[in-house]
Order: structure tokens, then C-alpha cells, then sequence
């Protein structure tokens, strides 16, 4: 019974996000949103090409490791959770960088721009490969 109850309290909080079934999708989305808000301070006002790649690949890798290290496998299901949210990540740190006024308008509009699909599509590739890189 001791044995049980030790066991019982050294499960670690990354083995709790594990066992869970949307651990790595709840954990993705803060990752996607922290990393989105806190890079859009870095989003100059006469954008840089260079300066955008560099953003969108740290948001792309950010989201695709924290998924990955939260991740019990690295199935089909780990690699589409990864794409998506990096691929969504990436109109909002545009938008909160670029845009102070309104929010959701701005989103929208960042939607259906083509430069902000191909960053997007840029994004999603890039953290498909961080989720799937290399063996657990």
C-alpha cells in the first residue's frame, strides 16, 4: 500500500498532460498565444521580410516542441494539433503587432490575405516537422 502511494505522488505534471487525451492541444494553444502576444512586440511598423520569417519560425518551433514534448506519440493526430495551431498562431502575431485597434476586424481581414496564408502555410510545415522530428 506504501509502495502504491509513493508511486501514486512522483507522477510529474508533464506526465499528467501525457495521459491526458487534449494535454498536448491545451498545452499548444497557451504556447501559441503567449508566443504570438509576447513576438507581436517585436513586429517592426515598416515589416522587414527577414524580420517576419524570423518570427514566424520561433512561433512555429515553439508551438510544434511544446506539443511534442506533451505528446504520448507522434501519430497523425500530434502533427495536425501541431500544423494547426501554428498555422492560426500566425495571423494573430501580425495582428497584435501591426494592429492595435480592432482586434477581431483585424483578424479577419488577416484571414483572407494571401501573404498571411503562405506565412501561414510556412508556419503549419514547420511545426509538423518540429512534432515529428527524430524518434521519442
Amino acid at each position: 500500500m506504501a509502495q502504491e502511494a509513493q508511486e501514486a505522488r512522483t507522477i510529474s505534471f508533464l506526465d499528467v498532460l501525457r495521459r491526458n487525451r487534449v494535454g498536448n492541444l491545451v498545452v499548444g494553444l497557451i504556447v501559441m498565444f503567449a508566443a504570438a502576444l509576447l513576438l507581436s512586440a517585436a513586429v517592426p511598423n515598416d515589416l522587414n521580410i527577414v524580420i517576419e520569417i524570423l518570427l514566424i519560425l520561433l512561433l512555429a518551433a515553439a508551438v510544434g516542441f511544446a506539443v511534442r514534448v506533451t505528446s504520448p506519440d507522434q501519430g497523425v493526430g500530434t502533427l495536425v494539433t501541431a500544423g494547426i495551431l501554428a498555422a492560426v498562431g500566425t495571423p494573430i502575431l501580425f495582428v497584435t503587432g501591426s494592429d492595435p485597434g480592432s482586434f477581431g476586424a483585424a483578424l479577419l481581414a488577416s484571414f483572407g490575405s494571401n501573404y498571411l496564408q503562405v506565412a501561414a502555410a510556412l508556419a503549419a510545415i514547420v511545426a509538423v516537422i518540429c512534432a515529428g522530428w527524430g524518434k521519442r
